[in-house]
């Protein structure tokens, strides 16, 4: 719906030159003679700037054409030049609604008010006023196809698709208008109505043969009706004309959705080649610029905005950042976080000892003492805080929301989507280099790579460890590298048959920000322009279990948010239902006992190759002093 509001809103107040095409359109539909249309004309091309006496009056009269001096002589104005000159002066949508309100009272049937109110009562999303307008201006016959449209609009609002539809179809009887019929044929397909779909885009190809839009909404009808090939002709008899370049993008489309990979490679290449025909020097140039710029962050700052600028006309491919000199890769790292204060200062310390310059932090109204903590790392390092208070868990949503807070900074090339308790672990000195190895390693051009997935390892916690009053998670050393099948006192949670902390677990990801769309609930993957590929350089190390007090305030807090989201599905985080059921049942601790290993168990484990010893995060700890803030020493003790 915000689609096609967008796409159709038209405002007929805003300019006067939109003012006097709807005057010119509405000529025949009021009692005003030819000398009042003239005169409205006339108003409404009052240059300010000319120095004629008889447009320093009209302007004169405008200004001084008050709300209260319409009550007081009413009978002195024809309506249409009125409105057209006041609509036009006033400057907010509640003066001009204050102003047609006073008018109706003196011409309440006359449907240009009537019209003009709805219209700016759909504006202001007075939605029973402009249902009332707008009807009470067609009931009075005004003949106007965007009093139409915008009742249509109402009804989009309402939900009432086909009366919608019904009204687009009698606005077009007026007045053929692609924007109209654009709309009308998406509502169709919306519908499933692909036939009508189909029809209505052939007419709008012969109403309005210059405008690709009815080519690409054809296509659309077609495929989605079932006719895919006939989709991919009917583009095809297009790539030798005008409309060449929408051709080929909706071939790619097309190909793509039907898994054509090969087809829709060559579709794309295609459109690009097109559309650099009107920039074929676009490189040189820039490279030029560059050599004129002494300041590297002025020439850094010039050409990410020229870059941008690039985009909205050519596709995110890797040559349009070809131009940017070279430089380190720069990591940012979002973390979404709630009641982790015994682990969020070291994965803060530890990560940006590895190479992550900037971190961006969504505290999830936590109380423990968290957000005390990140105020405090602030002070040190790059931290960009966000407070969400909805006990939701809409991770998802917030996440993306992390990633595009950095990705309009144009600071930043790629982005890890971090918990508080993971620990992303590089083969190389720092993460950067890790990332830039895995690149120049994949076989593919390093360009061409949004999306890195990264294994991820599950840390056992020892019950001798546990029972230590210096306990901390990264003495938690042993990770688990094949399913541990369940003991036969074990509670069955899900159909893997395996232990619910001794188990392999899904990769998750980190992306480029260039070309970044969305970030897939529980970070498991991503929706980006670029293409995928594991990271063998980077291994997450996964510390979910520590003390019981940590683990049943984490289910309690993931188990109450799940109850309160109504958009992901039951199959989600099945892991923390059965936990949360658990608790409620009043057995979590038993489950907890059984995520705690004696250290005959994980020697076993290890020797049957369930486990292997990680200690590259406690060996990082054990030689860095952490450094703790006030809040973490005070909680600590």
């Amino acid at each position: 719906l915000s689609e096609v509001a967008q796409v159709t809103q038209i405002n007929t107040v805003d300019s006067p030159r939109s003012e006097r095409s709807f005057v010119k359109l509405l000529d025949t539909d009021t009692d005003t003679n030819a000398d009042a249309d003239a005169d409205a004309d006339a108003d409404v091309d009052v240059d300010t700037n000319a120095d004629t006496d008889a447009d320093t009056d009209a302007d004169t009269d405008a200004k001084e054409l008050t709300i209260s001096g319409f009550e007081a002589s009413p009978e002195k104005y024809k309506v249409r030049p009125l409105c057209n000159k006041m609509l036009v002066e006033l400057r907010t949508q509640q003066e001009r609604y204050a102003f047609l309100e006073t008018g109706l009272k003196h011409f309440p049937d006359d449907p240009f008010l009537n019209s003009q109110q709805g219209k700016i009562c759909y504006n202001l999303q007075l939605w029973i006023e402009a249902q009332h307008y707008l009807q009470r201006a067609i009931e009075l016959d005004i003949q106007d196809a965007s009093t139409y449209f915008h009742l249509a609009l109402w009804y989009l609002e309402k939900d009432n698709i086909h009366e919608a539809i019904s009204t687009i179809g009698k606005a077009l009887s007026l007045n053929k208008n692609a924007d109209h019929l654009g709309v009308l044929v998406r509502l169709l397909m919306q519908q499933r109505h692909y036939s009508e779909a189909m029809r209505l885009s052939l007419l709008g190809y012969e109403w309005f043969p210059a405008n690709s839009l009815f080519v690409l909404l054809y296509a659309d009808a077609l495929f989605d009706g079932g006719n895919e090939q006939e989709a991919i002709d009917w583009c095809l008899r297009h790539i030798k004309s005008d409309m060449a370049k929408v051709a080929y993008h909706k071939l790619y489309e097309l190909e793509t959705k039907r898994g054509g990979q090969a087809a829709a490679h060559a579709h794309f290449m295609q459109a690009i080649k097109l559309e650099l025909i009107q920039y074929p020097d676009y490189r040189r140039k820039a490279l030029q610029l560059l050599s004129t710029m002494e300041c590297e962050h002025a020439r850094i700052y010039l050409m990410s905005l020229w870059v941008e600028s690039l985009r909205k006309m050519l596709p995110r491919v890797a040559s349009v950042t070809a131009v940017i000199p070279s430089k380190p890769t720069r990591v940012a790292m979002s973390i979404l976080v709630r009641d982790e204060v015994d682990i969020i200062e070291a994965n803060v310390r530890y990560h940006a000892a590895k190479g992550v310059s900037h971190f961006v932090v969504t505290d999830n109204a936590s109380i423990d003492g968290t957000r005390d903590v990140l105020e405090a790392l602030s002070s040190e390092f790059s931290i960009d805080i966000i407070d969400e208070p909805s006990h939701t868990k809409d991770q998802d949503l917030w996440v993306t929301r992390m990633a595009k807070r950095v990705q309009i900074t144009g600071d930043f090339d790629w982005i890890i989507h971090n918990d508080a308790d993971e620990f992303w672990v590089p083969e190389e000195a720092s993460i950067p280099l890790a990332i830039e190895a895995t690149l120049k390693s994949s076989g593919c051009k390093p360009d061409s790579i949004g999306v890195l997935s990264c294994r991820r390892l599950n840390m056992l916690p020892c019950q001798l460890d546990l029972e230590s009053t210096t306990y901390t998670f990264h003495d938690n050393t042993h990770c688990c590298v094949k399913n541990f099948p369940l003991e036969p006192s074990d509670h069955v949670w899900s159909n893997e048959g395996s232990n619910y902390l001794a188990r392999l677990v899904r990769d998750k990801v980190l992306t480029k920000l260039d070309g970044l769309q969305t970030v897939e609930y529980g970070n498991y993957g991503a929706e980006h322009e670029l293409s995928k590929t594991n990271c063998p350089r980077i291994t997450i190390l996964h510390y979910p279990i520590r003390t019981y007090r940590q683990f049943e305030r984490k289910v309690v807090n993931y188990g109450e948010s799940l109850v309160r989201n109504t958009r992901n599905s039951k199959s989600s985080s099945l892991h923390f239902r059965h936990w949360y059921d658990r608790y409620l049942q009043g057995k979590l601790a038993k489950d907890y006992a059984h995520m705690i290993f004696s250290d005959n168990s994980l020697t076993e484990m290890l020797d049957s190759d369930f486990v292997k010893i990680d200690k590259r995060v406690a060996d990082y700890f054990n030689t860095h002093s952490l450094g703790l803030t006030s809040s973490s020493k005070k909680i600590a003790a």
